[in-house]
């Protein structure tokens, strides 16, 4: 008899067939996990580069923005409309109003395609997001609530703050004292005087005047031929603006309404902010909203001096303001986080005659006055004496006109604040037509030390070199004075750019000299009418290097009484924007 066999076969077709669904999903899973990983990747990098050329266009208006943001994102296979995709282009907000210098781009795609998920009815979408900051310029010349206050500070004589400052010491008070004034010169005025942005002329001096004659009499000219075969000389780089200051309140600030005020306005003879005399020259203040571009946002107010002088603007019915403080505008109430910017440029119609007019700018905090006393403080922590929490800082932009009426051995002064953003890049510190009355120069990092760096001048199309050299580095003391046959209390007694014996004793060497960048020329000091440029590295991890400080510094040894009217600049090389965390939407 035969007895028949069980088999498990039909139960080894069944597992099979549940084993290739299981593993068909696992597939499917795999798969489209994959491709969903794979496209989320593609989405956040178009969404990275739209953000980079996105934030550039900021200064151009939001609108270009979008569009910039828009086109990148449609170079790489997203376009705006299109089979699910969206291209969303925002600001963040900064004190509940949108920032002026960051920009978050969002782009969606829902219509991801799914290869076998589809089988299960799933349907799938991505969004990512990148936010890109526009790194502005650096600010320049003080962490604090004033700027090119001079002498004001730190005075107990007549006219100083030192009665009129709230709740310091005198020390304290006296640390406030910056020992400069900002300054414009007029359009007439030759850029070697100092001003490298606003002369009309990079060399208007006839042959017989250093800028003036031996005689006394004044051989100038605004435009045109001297007389004597001796043509001005234009200034390539003259700009119609000016200069450009901002105030910026801090986060959280809630200390109440801000005016932002100026100091001797106009040009005034004999005021002790470094005018160089009296009228023919206008003086316009406008004060705008904060925008990337600082010439971009609204006007709040614009201000111009003296009454009554010729200009495309108009002048307010007020009085010249010499030696006092007068209100530009009032900011009710400030944004926290917010700047506001101050435009100085001059008239058109200032051509009679080589003018400078020297002013000093303050946020004074309303809510902190006492008895008519101006609050003093400072936004860097490293000065523990004057740090508020709550300090507005006024600062310039990029560049800034200094009148330096430098007192004792060595003065220091605050040039440029340098922050983690710029990790790893190049400091660039120009300082134009630098050195009258001083001796030499060096370069302090936040935390105190003297640091190293590369120094050069052009000498390019012709130009001769200045003594010394055109270049140098890895050095941490620049010498400013060059070749000097003998310092004559009295002055430069000098003819015609030759050394002479003008005091009879038979030799030649009463003339300071130095090679000059142009003809007509006579100059002690080696960098008279030069860019004289410093590089310096910074560290790959400026915060922890530092401390937290961020404020640096230039110092000054001086020589003679020094009263030198000179340009600064400050740029930090590398690239201009960045991304950087987002902040929850």
């Amino acid at each position: 008899m035969r007895h028949q066999r069980r088999t498990d076969r039909g139960f080894a077709v069944v597992l099979l067939a549940l084993g290739m669904v299981v593993l068909l999903g696992a597939t499917t899973v795999a798969v489209d996990l994959g491709s969903r990983y794979s496209q989320a990747a593609k989405i956040q990098r178009s969404a990275d580069a739209a953000a980079l050329a996105a934030v550039t266009m900021l200064p151009s208006g939001m609108s270009a923005a979008i569009a910039e943001a828009r086109q990148v994102a449609a170079r790489n296979g997203f376009v705006h409309g299109q089979d699910g995709v969206i291209v969303e282009v925002t600001q963040p907000t900064v004190g509940g109003l949108p920032s002026t210098d960051s920009l978050r781009v969002r782009i969606e795609d829902a219509a991801l395609p799914v290869y076998f998920g589809s089988m299960f009815g799933g349907t799938d979408h991505v969004a990512r997001v990148a936010t890109a900051e526009y790194v502005s310029a650096v600010a320049l010349g003080s962490p604090r609530n004033h700027l090119g206050t001079g002498d004001l500070m730190g005075n107990s004589g007549a006219g100083g703050d030192m009665a009129q400052v709230v709740d310091r010491t005198r020390s304290q008070t006296a640390a406030l004292r910056e020992n400069f004034w900002l300054a414009v010169n007029g359009p007439c005025s030759s850029k070697e005087n100092g001003d490298r942005y606003t002369a009309r002329s990079a060399g208007n001096y006839s042959n017989h005047s250093n800028p003036r004659s031996l005689s006394g009499g004044v051989s100038f000219r605004c435009e045109g031929s001297h007389g004597d075969g001796h043509a001005t000389q234009d200034n390539d780089e003259q700009r119609w603006y000016g200069y450009v200051y901002a105030v910026t309140v801090p986060p959280g600030y809630v200390a109440g309404e801000i005016d932002i005020e100026i100091y001797d306005p106009a040009v005034c003879n004999g005021s002790r902010s470094g005018d160089s005399s009296n009228g023919a020259m206008s003086t316009t203040y406008t004060v705008r909203t904060g925008s990337l571009d600082p010439l971009a946002g609204t006007v709040l107010d614009r201000h111009g001096w003296p009454t009554g002088a010729t200009h495309t603007e108009s002048f307010d019915p007020r009085t010249w303001g010499c030696d006092s403080w007068h209100t530009l505008t009032s900011v009710r109430p400030p944004v926290e986080g917010a700047t506001y910017y101050v435009q100085v440029s001059v008239g058109e119609d200032s051509y009679n005659g080589p003018r400078t007019n020297g002013f000093a700018l303050r946020a004074d905090v309303d809510s902190k006055r006492r008895n008519g006393r101006f609050w003093a403080c400072s936004s860097d922590e490293s000065e523990t004496s004057l740090y508020a929490s709550d300090c507005p800082q006024v600062y310039a932009v990029g560049d800034m006109g200094v009148y330096a009426s430098l007192t004792g051995t060595q003065a220091e002064f605050f040039v440029s604040e340098i922050g983690p953003e710029h990790n790893g890049k190049t400091l660039e510190i120009t300082l134009f037509d630098p050195g009258e009355g001083a001796e030499a120069l060096r370069i302090k990092d936040p935390s105190g030390d003297y640091v190293t760096f590369d120094w050069d001048v052009d000498c390019s199309g012709g130009v001769a070199p200045p003594t010394g050299g055109c270049s140098g580095s890895s050095v941490d003391r620049l010498d400013l004075i060059g070749n000097t046959y003998r310092d004559v209390n009295s002055g430069y007694r000098c003819s015609g750019g030759r050394d002479v014996d003008l005091d009879g004793n038979g030799s030649a060497d009463d003339c300071a000299w130095n090679p000059q960048p142009g003809p007509h020329r006579l100059s002690r000091w080696k960098y008279n009418e030069r860019s004289l440029t410093l590089s310096i590295d910074l560290p790959e991890d400026i915060a922890s290097e530092y401390g937290g400080a961020t404020w640096w510094k230039v110092e000054y040894t001086t020589n003679t009484a020094p009263t030198d009217r000179t340009t600064w600049s400050v740029r930090v090389q590398g690239d201009p924007v960045r991304l950087i965390p987002n902040t929850p939407v």
